[in-house]
């Protein structure tokens, strides 16, 4: 990482592609994933963050719903766990760390038609004058930040998200750092951000929107990684 090699500009325009928004010069921002390290472990702070399960499944459902062309999953494999023999040999031979299990696949499947079922979510999501994974790059405390928003609405922002207890997604939002991701993403766009969500138990959908305490948490956070920032790496 290294802001004075920042071009805002031009930057931007390379960052549509997630290759370089992940790996290249989006290398050179602050993000949300930046938090966890600067506020808890600055030490991991340059260690990339291994490609996972979580990520891959993420990525299917996000596209599911908004980049259906690019809904597709490589290696999914028919095992009732990753313990099976089978599953161990299947890794073993393609040198993966991880496949998607059959059923998890299965399982996001109906995560993305649950929430379509719902005409309120379907109509926010497919709006026709919504714009679809959108970067943008700014400076909040004097350093510069980035941020790549799911859906831009007329009036607000919408990330997507599954759950594995949506009875809990209120706290666990904040221990996922949801609050940093809601109150950059406002500073960028400038516009409110609201969470689709969606229980990947129960199928359950919940629409949240952020309050001012939520963003507040979130603008506490950010001021904190910062003052980290330039203590450490400054």
């Amino acid at each position: 990482m290294n802001q004075s090699k920042i071009n805002p500009v031009e930057d931007l325009k390379l960052m549509n592609d997630d290759k370089h928004y992940f790996d290249g010069v989006g290398k050179n921002y602050l993000s949300k994933s930046s938090i966890g390290p600067l506020l808890w472990d600055v030490r991991s702070f340059h260690v990339p963050t291994e490609y996972n399960i979580n990520f891959e499944l993420g990525s299917y459902f996000h596209h599911l719903l908004i980049e259906p062309e690019k809904a597709s999953i490589e290696h999914v494999i028919k095992s009732s766990t990753r313990g099976t023999k089978i599953y161990k040999e299947y890794v073993k031979e393609h040198e993966l760390s991880f496949a998607v299990l059959e059923s998890e696949k299965a399982n996001i499947d109906l995560c993305a038609k649950a929430m379509l079922n719902i005409p309120k979510f379907a109509d926010a999501i497919y709006d026709l004058e919504n714009e679809y994974e959108k970067p943008a790059v700014g400076q909040i405390n004097g350093l510069w930040w980035r941020g790549k928003v799911d859906i831009i609405a007329p009036d607000m922002l919408f990330d997507l998200k599954t759950t594995g207890d949506i009875t809990r997604f209120v706290s666990s939002a904040y221990n996922y750092n949801y609050d940093v991701q809601a109150y950059v993403y406002r500073e960028l766009f400038g516009k409110p951000m609201t969470f689709l969500v969606v229980c990947k138990k129960t199928m359950l959908c919940g629409w949240y929107q952020c309050s001012d305490d939520f963003y507040a948490s979130g603008q506490r956070k950010v001021e904190k990684a910062c003052e980290k920032y330039q203590e450490y790496f400054g």
